[in-house]
């Protein structure tokens, strides 16, 4: 089949697309795309995905390049529409693979900017419903809240942030957050079915709206106090908190709904846990100090962002001028070691499923990437464990340790763009030399008498943006580790015979003022 062939669903006189101009051939790549999902075959999903993969080989302007990737995306989610109802639980799902890698790519393209505003948030509200149907929830939401910013009218944003709080409201088990979320979720359905919208999309959310209205009438109203909540006793405190507040780095699922003073607070814990007789609370022990490790790598990062001149234990400490504007520093070294604790969190949260699902891989062995996988090899497929298992925050997990890469067969194909350079960076940091570079370097050309063979160079400015999108990622992957556990636990409650008592064992709080005491 030639990259240009009619078939029977589109117009006979459709032209050839090579005798087209690039904007014109796109256009009609888009046309064929959405008659395709009229049509719904086999073979009209593959000739769809054939002709975009062939235009994207060629040389296009970054805004045809961004809007090709829009539509591939959209001719990959034919194919997926097509086997939909058979593969509802299959974690493993290469046609939402390829959605997600091209809206990414859309997203991140340097033509993205010139779309048309709608087609821009088109693409953010298809990813974040994309991530959301995986698991990923908690990072669906920025997309769905850029869209509807954006485009004020846009009522598929309104509605689908709608859904999507009101599916991680589910997996809250605070009360208060679950009507916070409720709540919020209420009013932007309602103001969705107030916008035009495809009926079946105004049904649907009409129907959610109602059911949180009974919902939230059959709790105890009290009002929610967001705001009357300090947030530190000195300005730098409140300086520090309100970075997080805006960053969304709080491991609180509030503020991923505000960034008001009630969700300045790490209020994520270890869910209860039943063990046997003879084990001790060691799940809730390794959750802490996962939880610490993040929230001191957000503060090393938020350290290392207030730089106003070398620490005084750096005076004294003399340094080569490589005349290439090197960054030398505590508050360097403080950025390195932010993103360096960071990453480890991912492998560490890989060694407690293994422990907690019973995967049985060697601790040696054991990585965020191929935790997933028979003996931690790709090639051994999903365990045999996972493979019916219905926990949608575990799924998200799985999903997001996809964003990773990882230099080993069968764990290269990362979704997220930047996995690599995150990878790359991470493993300098460890075992090479990553050289930081203030914001007079402009870079260093391969040819240059001025290039390091031996090191990643990166500004300090960039390192700092990756580490807050890593820290993100990590954030998120706490807490599907919690709610996943969480839904487990209450499985295994269900299915533990009604006659057997499992004693409770409370755990008390360790106050701050005990923590550190050296």
């Amino acid at each position: 089949m030639s990259a240009d062939r009619d078939f029977v669903s589109m117009p006979e006189s459709n032209p050839s697309l090579e005798s087209q101009t690039d904007d014109e051939a796109i256009r009609h790549i888009g046309e064929l795309v959405d008659r395709t999902r009229e049509v719904l075959t086999q073979e009209a999903c593959a000739h769809g995905i054939k002709i975009c993969n062939e235009w994207l080989q060629k040389p296009l302007t970054p805004s045809q390049a961004a809007l090709l990737n829009y539509y591939t995306a959209n001719a990959w989610a034919n194919l997926h529409e097509l086997h939909r109802t058979e593969r509802v639980w299959e974690w493993e799902q290469p046609e939402l693979e390829k959605q997600i890698l091209h809206l990414r790519v859309a997203l991140m393209h340097d033509g993205f900017a010139s779309l048309e505003r709608v087609r821009q948030c088109q693409i953010r509200v298809n990813l974040g419903n994309l991530l959301s149907h995986v698991g990923r929830f908690v990072d669906s939401l920025p997309y769905w809240q850029r869209a509807a910013s954006d485009l004020p009218d846009f009522g598929m944003a309104l509605g689908n942030l709608g859904m999507g709080l009101l599916s991680y409201a589910c997996y809250l088990s605070s009360q208060e957050q679950q009507l916070a979320f409720s709540r919020q979720a209420k009013e932007l359905l309602d103001e969705a079915t107030s916008l035009p919208l495809f009926e079946d999309a105004r049904s649907a959310f009409r129907k959610r709206s109602d059911w949180i209205a009974s919902y939230v009438a059959s709790r105890e109203h009290r009002e929610i106090d967001f705001d009357g909540h300090t947030l530190g006793s000195s300005e730098e405190e409140v300086r520090y908190r309100m970075w997080c507040l805006r960053e969304r780095l709080f491991l609180n699922p509030l503020n991923d709904l505000t960034d008001r003073s009630l969700a300045a607070q790490d209020v994520l814990s270890a869910p209860s846990i039943v063990v046997a007789l003879n084990e001790g609370p060691y799940y809730a022990g390794f959750f802490d100090q996962l939880k610490q490790e993040f929230v001191s790598a957000r503060f090393l990062l938020w350290e290392s962002k207030q730089a106003r001149g070398p620490h005084y234990s750096d005076r004294r400490v003399p340094m080569v001028n490589t005349l290439d504007y090197p960054a030398y520093g505590l508050y360097a070294e403080k950025l390195r070691a932010s993103f360096r604790l960071a990453y480890s969190v991912l492998d560490k949260i890989a060694v407690f499923l293994n422990h907690y699902l019973r995967l049985g891989i060697d601790y040696r062995g054991v990585h965020f990437r191929s935790v997933w996988y028979g003996d931690g090899k790709q090639k051994n497929g999903l365990h045999d464990c996972l493979v019916s298992i219905e926990n949608l925050p575990l799924r998200g997990l799985y999903w997001l340790s996809r964003d990773l890469f990882e230099d080993k067969p069968g764990f290269r194909d990362s979704l997220e763009p930047e996995g690599k350079d995150l990878s790359d960076i991470r493993n300098c940091l460890e075992h090479r030399y990553l050289k930081l570079h203030l914001p007079d370097w402009s870079g260093s050309r391969p040819e240059s008498w001025l290039a390091d063979p031996l090191a990643y160079s990166v500004r300090v400015s960039d390192l700092q943006d990756k580490s807050v999108k890593l820290l993100t990622l990590v954030r998120s992957a706490l807490l599907y580790l919690a709610f996943s556990v969480r839904s487990e636990e209450a499985k295994r409650a269900r299915s533990r015979p009604t006659d057997k008592i499992v004693p409770a064992s409370p755990l008390h709080r360790w106050e701050d003022d005990w923590k550190c005491p050296l």
